[in-house]
């Protein structure tokens, strides 16, 4: 099993979203749940990817092995997303498998 980074080194609070999603159920959390995803993102990667749920990034984050630049590489290709909002999506995505696998 690999190990979480420090996804917080250097911070002293996470966002509401982020900790919101921590404690959701994967199968009940939409797309737009995830911390960094917003409507637009959600839109192109349904539209890129047939990516429409938040189990199926978390799938696509898994495929990637959880490796940040990796999965941060798909991002890149398939969304508009920012790097401040790639981050937040693999540390959300990081931090609930590593909550709940």
């Amino acid at each position: 099993r690999l190990t979480l980074p420090n996804i917080m080194a250097g911070r002293s609070t996470t966002s509401k979203k982020h900790e919101a999603f921590l404690t959701s159920t994967i199968r009940a959390a939409a797309l737009t749940d995830i911390p960094g995803i917003g409507p637009t993102s959600a839109a192109k990667l349904e539209e890129n990817c047939n990516i429409t749920t938040a189990g199926q990034l978390l799938g696509k984050f898994l495929m990637c092995q959880e490796d940040q630049d990796t999965f941060d590489a798909f991002l890149q290709d398939n969304t508009s997303l920012n790097a401040h909002h790639r981050e937040a999506c693999y540390n959300g995505l990081a931090a609930w498998a590593g909550k709940h696998l």
